[in-house]
């Protein structure tokens, strides 16, 4: 067998060369959350090994260095809890690696362990083991292949879980949630789910060298999207109390060791109900849980206890409600200011925030709202002439 480059060798070396400049600006970028642009440099790092190693066998350069065949099949146990860690990385404050976490590598370690053997046998039983695998694929391949497919899902989840346990944390504690930039987890979670779907398709095809070549071409697509993008990517929280946050977890739970009375409970909601219709601190944009216990001189602990359980609501909620009523009764008295700045008025701290609550709430927008009671006006007093 001789070796060889086509265009399509080509193409993945190039996702390699972006791959490996991507991850050395993550690993040099001094702005951001570093410790989630490590740990997206290693995903991007381990990316472009594999497509590495996979060009070498697709050339047949492989069978020129023996001693790196099957050395990809552990890596492949690395993407799915990398990936989750940069999710967590992202989305808990102060993120660190502990102990347990490393738990998480379990796989990896085993399947390592397993080729140990085989990463010891003389170049000469490597090479006709890529003799016989370039025919067909290996079994060992093909459980390998099975066991990333259960495994990536798994992990697919347990972010996903993640990202909505962390929005719900957000709306907790804050009253606008605009400047908390999710997009991005989003977008990861569609490429990951991208990604699978992908090594599925190829799995049922076959795993064959040729499908293979796509698959590491849409994964070198996916490495520009990634790195260019986690390079953008800007602060989750930008400019807002982040300390709030673990209050907010914590008072999520169910109380059950909160020393709140009943007694207590009604004089706080008497209470923070006198103070959202007299003070109106909902038209205040960045109003958070604490700012508001802080107004109210009661513990956050509290003050979402109360929301929680005598509303319903979250403190999202509870503080847009007041908001969406107030910006109905400026819609239909003040007729001479435009729909914008009611909503600015109100406390939305955008046009786009402002309308998508309202329409929520009210089932129709800001503007249709104004229209349609305007016309109902006009025709209860066409009826009294």
């Amino acid at each position: 067998m001789q070796p060889s480059l086509d265009f399509i060798a080509v193409l993945l070396l190039a996702g390699v060369v972006q791959g490996g400049f991507l991850a050395v600006a993550l690993l040099t970028l001094r702005r951001g959350n570093r410790v989630a642009n490590h740990i997206l440099a290693l995903l991007l790092a381990l990316f472009a090994a594999n497509i590495i190693l996979h060009t070498l066998a697709y050339t047949q350069y492989l069978f020129k260095f023996p001693h790196l065949t099957r050395t990809d099949a552990p890596l492949g146990f690395l993407f799915a809890p990398l990936f989750y860690f940069y999710v967590k990385a992202l989305t808990k404050k102060n993120f660190r690696f502990e102990a347990i976490a490393w738990l998480h590598f379990i796989l990896f370690v085993f399947c390592a362990a397993a080729f140990v053997p085989f990463y010891l046998q003389p170049a000469a039983e490597k090479i006709q083991h890529l003799r016989e695998a370039w025919a067909a694929p290996c079994v060992q391949c093909r459980i390998i292949s099975w066991l990333l497919i259960i495994q990536m899902p798994v992990y697919f989840v347990a972010a996903y879980k993640m990202l909505q346990r962390h929005q719900e944390n957000i709306k907790a504690a804050f009253s606008s949630i605009e400047k908390i930039n999710l997009n991005w987890l989003r977008y990861l979670l569609a490429v990951y789910a991208v990604d699978w779907l992908a090594v599925l398709a190829w799995q049922l095809s076959g795993g064959g060298m040729a499908t293979a070549n796509y698959l590491w071409l849409l994964v070198s697509i996916i490495m520009y999207a990634i790195g260019y993008k986690g390079l953008q990517q800007p602060e989750i929280f930008t400019g807002i109390d982040e300390a709030a946050i673990p209050e907010a977890v914590a008072a999520k739970k169910k109380y059950e060791k909160s020393t709140l009375t009943p007694a207590k409970a009604e004089a706080y909601y008497q209470k923070l109900s006198h103070v959202m219709a007299t003070e109106k601190p909902h038209r205040q944009r960045d109003l958070s849980l604490p700012k508001l216990a802080q107004r109210l001189s009661i513990s956050t602990h509290h003050l979402s206890q109360i929301i929680n359980e005598r509303l319903q609501q979250n403190f999202f909620e509870f503080v847009n409600q007041y908001r969406i009523e107030e910006a109905r009764s400026m819609l239909l008295d003040k007729a001479n200011i435009n729909v914008a700045e009611i909503g600015f008025e109100a406390g939305f701290s955008s046009v786009s925030a402002f309308n998508t609550a309202f329409k929520k709430y009210t089932g129709t927008s800001p503007s249709q709202f104004r229209r349609e009671a305007g016309k109902a006006q006009s025709q209860e007093m066409a009826a009294k002439l």
